[in-house]
């Protein structure tokens, strides 16, 4: 058996082969390529031309440059062996002609181990002994970083779903991440897995599905899933936009007529994706071409309306994340304020609010919750037939400022907020503030704050010859300092948790003999330059690795993978450099993980940057 795995780029395509090793090989032992580069469409470049491997980081060529002088040149191939390292085997190519066709292409291998380990899973080898030597040299089974994410630089789609299987299978039965796992392969445009027609789309999924812990999926679950990529726009690394769109129904020669792929409520939703980004005349180019017969019941005048309804259809009934449904709200409340549907607009907005700061609560970002439960407070107020989503807002905000105070101690600033509410509500025209259980709570347990507070305050008064700035200065650098060590533990076991103990740099999970986590709760912009304590400024390290990182060896790319600097002449270089390109072990649920602008920000402060 021979790995082969096909990549395209506009211009290159690029073939790599991986013997398989002997049965009686190492793990370590070093397995032999060969990568064959050619042109996709020879015709479309101008001879003479140069193809070279600019960059390989695992071995050195000889002749790493071969100058084409005509099509019969082509396919150019090299010869390698990938050997055990701690390095991810990378190699960038690059093609220039005598025109104007210049373009570099970068792409990764794997590391030999993981070819050693695929392989003997796929020859039917004993599991606990592979589960073993998975485990011992990889930081993890099945997360992205770990053996999973390597067996997709060099295996076939039904090696890969075959491998798939047995990783999950192996870890308690748990199940992949089914539509989105397929989504991101096949979907995506120059992967080694991308579908090419509409049967190779059916053909991937059908062998998907067939796995038994890879879950039955179906075409529509998997096109669903990239429109609600599209719709929420959730995946900054992917950059995933309403043009991903056409450049699939071109590469699977639908001519747009999704009709072919989807029932009518998908379609719908994949409508409405069109007229968020394009407007009116942008789905008017898509839906002439769908069947007739999907949308035979709406007129033309009501297809807005329509396009709104559906989307808040997919947003009731998504089991997905608070910030997906929240855009699917908030896309609907747009399209309803566009047709004069204020009330209906109204509703979705404050809907959208609510999911928000849903997604806040998991954050522990509490401002942000307290802030959306009030922009739909205010928004459900003008409607009286709203008076439900008022009543169970404005309760929900009032939590909040409780729990904003309890995190921050901040009781005077809670106290305007729930004055301000008491406010909004006394304003409402048929809510009266008795109903509002825990509004009344709150400011009842503020109250008894406040006079605890001022109780304290009387019964230790500061005589007047000790009452100069200096001491109140004091107090109040006290009391500061207290509550920013809450703050502080807050921050570090919330982040902690969320990371499960494990350094997001290396994946290490040491512990203590008693179980506490070796792990460090870092700051990705400093608190001292204003970061909040939100875990989404936050990242788990090891002492090493958070050290490294606030000193400006390692910093994070927009695709959550690893920069070390530059500085060979400097010890401890040759450590930190085999963490280039490497992924960051992430927080499983999306949700959680750290927002691009605070890397960015980690970046410029230490030079990685402009």
């Amino acid at each position: 058996m021979t790995f082969n795995q096909t990549h395209v780029s506009d211009t290159l395509t690029w073939t790599i082969s991986i013997e398989e090793p002997s049965d009686d090989a190492s793990v370590t032992d070093p397995v032999q390529c060969d990568l064959e580069v050619d042109v996709g469409d020879r015709n479309a470049i101008d001879y003479p031309a140069s193809i070279r491997i600019t960059e390989i980081n695992f071995t050195t060529l000889d002749d790493a440059e071969e100058l084409i002088a005509s099509p019969d040149d082509l396919p150019v191939r090299y010869s390698f062996e990938i050997s055990s390292s701690n390095d991810r085997p990378t190699i960038t190519l690059s093609i220039t002609d005598s025109g104007d066709v210049s373009e570099t292409a970068t792409f990764h291998l794997s590391h030999s181990e993981a070819v050693h380990l695929a392989s003997k899973i796929l020859n039917g080898e004993e599991t606990d002994g592979i589960i073993e030597l998975i485990e011992q040299h990889f930081t993890s089974v099945s997360r992205s970083t770990g053996f999973r994410g390597e067996i997709e630089h060099f295996t076939s789609f039904n090696e890969y779903v075959q491998l798939l299987d047995f990783i999950y299978g192996a870890e308690s039965n748990r199940y992949a991440d089914d539509a989105r796992t397929v989504m991101k392969r096949v979907l995506r445009p120059h992967g080694p897995y991308t579908a090419e027609s509409i049967n190779d789309l059916e053909t991937k999924i059908e062998l998907y599905s067939s796995q038994p812990h890879l879950g039955d999926i179906s075409t529509k679950d998997v096109v669903v899933e990239h429109i609600y990529d599209v719709l929420s726009q959730s995946s900054n690394k992917e950059n995933i936009t309403i043009d991903s769109l056409d450049e699939i129904s071109t590469r699977l020669n639908l001519n747009h007529d999704w009709s072919k792929l989807l029932t009518e409520t998908e379609l719908s939703l994949l409508l409405a994706a069109y007229y968020v980004e394009r407007g009116p005349d942008g789905v008017e180019a898509v839906l002439h071409r769908q069947d007739p017969d999907q949308l035979h019941d709406i007129e033309r005048s009501e297809f807005p309306e329509h396009l709104a309804d559906t989307l808040i259809q997919h947003a009731e009934e998504t089991k997905k994340e608070n910030a997906l449904v929240a855009s699917l709200y908030e896309h609907a409340a747009e399209i309803y304020d566009a047709i004069g549907a204020d009330e209906q607009a109204a509703r979705a907005t404050t809907q959208s609010q609510i999911n928000t700061a849903f997604q806040a609560i998991e954050e522990e970002d509490h401002t942000t919750v307290r802030e959306s439960f009030r922009n739909a407070v205010r928004e459900s107020a003008e409607y009286p037939n709203l008076g439900g989503e008022f009543i169970f807002t404005a309760n929900q905000e009032a939590t909040a400022i409780k729990k904003q105070f309890q995190h921050d101690g901040d009781l005077e600033t809670a106290r305007d907020n729930i004055e301000s509410l008491t406010e909004i509500i006394n304003e409402h025209p048929t809510i009266q503030i008795e109903g509002l259980d825990d509004v009344n709570e709150t400011k009842e347990y503020l109250e008894e704050k406040k006079e605890a507070t001022d109780t304290d305050q009387s019964e230790v008064p500061i005589p007047d010859d000790e009452r100069d700035d200096a001491s109140l200065k004091d107090v109040e650098r006290e009391y500061t300092e207290v509550r920013r060590k809450q703050r502080d533990q807050q921050f570090r076991d919330r982040v902690i948790q969320v990371y499960n103990g494990t350094c997001a740099i290396c994946g290490s999970q040491r512990r203590t003999p008693d179980g506490r986590p070796e792990v460090e709760a870092a700051h990705i912009q400093p608190a001292g330059d204003d970061g909040p304590d939100k875990i989404k400024n936050g990242i788990a390290l090891c002492k090493l690795h958070h050290w490294a990182f606030d000193n400006g060896w390692i910093a994070v790319n927009d695709n959550y993978s690893i920069i070390v600097r530059d500085a060979p002449h400097v010890n401890g270089y040759d450590g930190f450099s085999e963490l280039e390109g490497t992924d960051l072990v992430l927080p499983s649920d999306d949700g959680l993980h750290p927002e691009q602008e605070f890397f960015e920000y980690h970046r410029e402060a230490h030079g990685f940057e402009g």
